[in-house]
């Protein structure tokens, strides 16, 4: 009798499951383009052409809950940032707080108010710090949860450790590469 109910497609439990897999329309298909047009309103640096993006990023935070999943090794990630002072009209927002993330040093706790987009190659992360940038080295161990479109992406605000600054010059070029820690977040989202 037991047996006969296991295999009975007609249970409550395995309809009720079926349709929470087919009806995934709750799962919100979000692009990468998605988390770095709402940084610029997390950043403050919206304008009239972007206008509000709170569903936007409502969206990003349900997506990145629902669809991390765990690494299955630890692995090392690469961010590059490039000095705002090499564009021109560069916000004063960004020059502060760059000068606060390439002065940072061990023991100090940071947060990122953005959806920070990592790489597994130190190259790329170069080539995005340009001259006198900063390069972050994140070592994750096995069982953190990622999200990936194209590049792993964290949650914003997420949190980090200063584990070391190290200014690297090389002729004209100066780059600071700070290794970090990833810690967990106290900021409820």
């Amino acid at each position: 009798m037991f047996n006969k109910a296991l295999n009975n497609k007609n249970l409550f439990c395995h309809q009720y499951w079926q349709r929470v897999l087919k009806n995934n329309k709750n799962i919100p298909n979000v692009g990468r383009f998605d988390f770095h047009d709402a940084n610029y309103e997390l950043m403050g640096l919206t304008n009239e052409y972007y206008g509000h993006l709170a569903p936007m990023i409502k969206n990003n935070d349900l997506a990145q809950r629902l669809l991390s999943k765990p690494i299955k090794n630890d692995i090392v990630l690469w961010r590059g940032i490039a000095n705002p002072n090499i564009y021109k009209d560069t916000p004063k927002y960004l020059e502060k707080m760059f000068k606060k993330c390439s002065n940072l040093k061990k023991g100090d706790v940071f947060y990122m108010p953005e959806y920070s987009f990592w790489s597994d190659s130190k190259q790329v992360a170069r080539n995005y710090a340009a001259q006198n940038g900063i390069i972050y080295e994140l070592k994750l161990p096995k069982g953190t949860n990622i999200f990936e479109k194209v590049y792993p992406i964290f949650q914003r605000a997420s949190k980090f450790l200063c584990l070391n600054n190290t200014e690297i010059k090389k002729g004209n070029n100066k780059l600071n590469h700070i290794k970090i820690e990833l810690l967990s977040r106290d900021i409820k989202i």
